[in-house]
């Protein structure tokens, strides 16, 4: 009987094998001594799994079949590989939780590390080797107990040609407070190379009883931990057409890029010519830069809308604009973007009489803090005076705890240091511990352009000692 199902078998593959069914395995052309011998080896390993999974050693299961598994028939491997890829699923969750209970994140890390591959579309596994990954990481981190470092710069000049020409208006603006992809990308170079980590807010300051407190932060040894904040995030329509990207958007991958109305159809959207891209290319080839997935503050104000869409209730269109910018702001968040107010008419809010001062806080939390969310951060105006009490307490009033000001305001939170053409230019020592502006800057957009270059620049300490010696 045993060589009657043999015979009977190996007829079958042999009928099979001048078939085109891609999923037999064995070889389209089988003497009977082979194929007994394929059939001999194919009864062994799979009387071994099964074995195995009686016994309840899933794991020896799991590796005697991935063993094989190419030279299993389509019939038998869908049934036996599904079985034992489940049960050692199980067994693989079971035991890392109980190494994530014990304090043993790195042995439930290297388990989840070995069996990953195999299940990449697992939502249970990916998040459990995340929380494992993150312990076994947290174990090597240090507390830090010096300074939280704050950079704050505009959205870029996505083309310096046309942004920085003598007939543009605002060429002297766009030279001064804004920096070019280019700069942008060797900041970022520099930051990492200097051993400065992005950093949550949220990880660093917490509210306890109305107050602003510096939590503990622990990150990597010699790390340095840095806020980025990227300032009136609007895109209005006065610079449309200026030398600036029209909006932020999201492909058709559901990936951030930005839109160019005036470009050529194929260059219209675009990955390189501002922050959000940007930063997040940086992230994919250097992930160490972010602790705990730590992203940038964007600055938002509402009288030009947010992020390129007109959301303000002046546009007829805002409904649907409003939709579109919901979509976005949803990406970013979820990414690790946070969103802070810079008023809703980007006037300072020190000259404001009150009622001015509370209809620009009202107008802000009816049309920008709706799309999105309530945030306590506020980043006050670019000046050194002191804050008035009365606009302390306003603030607070509408739930701004974080109140952010710029560096010489030593009074508020985290005060930012800002990063324009001009700080390029004429502020090189005080940038210095961050990056090398003579190294950052982009002379070949900047000095070859036709712009009307503000006189402070001719009087620098950077034309003296680089332009003039380049030229």
């Amino acid at each position: 009987m045993k060589h009657i199902r043999y015979l009977i078998t190996t007829v079958s593959l042999m009928i099979l094998s001048c078939c085109s069914f891609s999923f037999v395995s064995y070889p389209a052309t089988l003497s009977p001594s082979t194929t007994f011998s394929y059939m001999e080896q194919e009864q062994t390993f799979l009387g071994n799994t099964q074995q195995y999974l009686e016994q309840k050693e899933y794991e020896k299961a799991f590796y005697s079949l991935m063993q094989h598994k190419d030279q299993l028939p389509y019939f038998f491997q869908n049934q036996l590989y599904e079985a034992t890829l489940e049960k050692c699923k199980q067994q693989v969750l079971i035991t890392a939780n109980a190494y994530l209970h014990n304090q043993q994140p790195q042995q439930a890390y290297t388990l989840l590390s070995q069996y990953l591959p195999y299940f990449t579309h697992d939502a249970m596994m990916q998040q459990l080797y995340d929380d494992a990954k993150y312990q076994t990481e947290k174990m090597q981190w240090q507390l830090y107990t010096g300074p939280i470092h704050h950079l704050s710069l505009k959205c870029l000049i996505s083309n310096p040609t046309l942004a920085l020409n003598s007939n543009n208006p605002y060429a002297n603006t766009f030279f001064e407070n804004h920096l070019t992809p280019y700069e942008f990308n060797h900041i970022l170079m520099s930051l990492y190379d200097n051993n400065y980590i992005l950093v949550d807010i949220y990880e660093c300051f917490s509210v306890v009883n109305n107050t602003v407190e510096r939590k503990d932060l622990y990150i990597p040894e010699h790390k340095k931990p840095l806020l980025l904040t990227i300032e009136d995030v609007s895109y209005s329509k006065e610079q449309k057409n200026k030398g600036m990207v029209d909006r932020l958007l999201l492909d058709r991958k559901k990936q951030l890029a930005t839109y160019t109305t005036k470009k050529s159809i194929q260059d219209r959207v675009s990955y390189e010519d501002e922050f959000a891209p940007l930063l997040e290319s940086f992230m994919q080839s250097h992930p160490d830069f972010s602790h705990n997935g730590a992203r940038a503050i964007l600055g938002l104000t509402g009288e030009n809308g947010i992020l390129g869409y007109r959301t303000q209730k002046t546009n007829a269109n805002s409904r649907y604009d409003i939709k579109k910018a919901l979509e976005v702001v949803t990406k970013l968040k979820n990414l690790g973007y946070h969103f802070a107010s810079m008023g809703y008419s980007h006037t300072s809010i020190t000259t404001m009489s009150e009622l001015e001062r509370n209809k620009d806080l009202y107008l802000w939390q009816e049309e920008v803090s709706k799309i999105v969310g309530k945030t306590p951060i506020y980043l006050l105006p670019n000046e050194k005076t002191p804050i008035p009490s009365e606009v302390t307490q306003s603030l607070t009033q509408y739930g701004y705890t974080f109140l952010i000001g710029n560096y010489g305001q030593d009074h508020t939170l985290c005060p930012r240091i800002f990063i324009g053409g001009k700080q390029l230019v004429d502020q090189a020592p005080y940038l210095a511990e961050y990056f090398d502006c003579t190294k950052v800057y982009d002379s070949t957009a900047r000095d070859q352009q036709n712009a009307s270059l503000p006189s402070s620049f001719y009087t620098s300490a950077y034309y003296k000692s680089h332009v003039t010696t380049v030229a």
